[in-house]
């Protein structure tokens, strides 16, 4: 997810997308990223396996907010769960933003009557199920997908440190 700029988790009710989202926001910052996670839906729900180090934002419909994480250098990665709720005016920082954005949605349609197909256009999409995951035609199981990718980005942290 962190060759493209640009990702999206979907896939049905209840196959866990934000767990996944929240295991995979946990495994970067263990990799040594700077995160930055917005939940606006969270409060009923609770992750005591968290990183401290993680900043955990609610309030996903304020614009104020995004502006601020757009100029944190910092931050490395942006984790929305549910970009479809959204405001317009939320979703234009979003889109402007430089940083990597790592989002869930329930499908490609219906965004929240905010076009975004050139948004769209730009992602790379991974297709959420209870047990795998689908990206470019491959499916790979979930915790499979984790810890590659969690090796992956230690190895390439290794060589970028010698």
């Amino acid at each position: 997810m962190l060759n493209n700029q640009r990702n999206i988790i979907i896939g049905d009710s209840n196959v866990g997308k934000t767990t996944f989202l929240y295991q995979l926001c946990n495994n970067l910052r263990l990799c040594g990223y700077s995160v930055c996670l917005v939940d606006g839906d969270g409060a009923g729900i609770c992750y005591p396996e968290l990183d401290n180090e993680i900043i955990h934002l609610l309030n996903k419909n304020d614009v104020r907010l995004f502006k601020m994480i757009n100029e944190i250098d910092e931050i490395d990665i942006i984790f929305i769960d549910d970009i479809n709720f959204l405001s317009s005016e939320c979703f234009s920082e979003v889109s402007k933003s430089k940083k990597i954005i790592i989002s869930t949605k329930s499908s490609i349609k219906n965004f929240n009557s905010i076009d975004i197909s050139d948004y769209i256009e730009k992602c790379e999409l991974f297709r959420l199920n209870k047990t795998t995951i689908e990206y470019n035609n491959s499916i790979i199981e979930r915790n499979e997908y984790l810890l590659q990718s969690k090796r992956e980005i230690k190895l390439k942290s290794l060589l970028n440190e010698e």
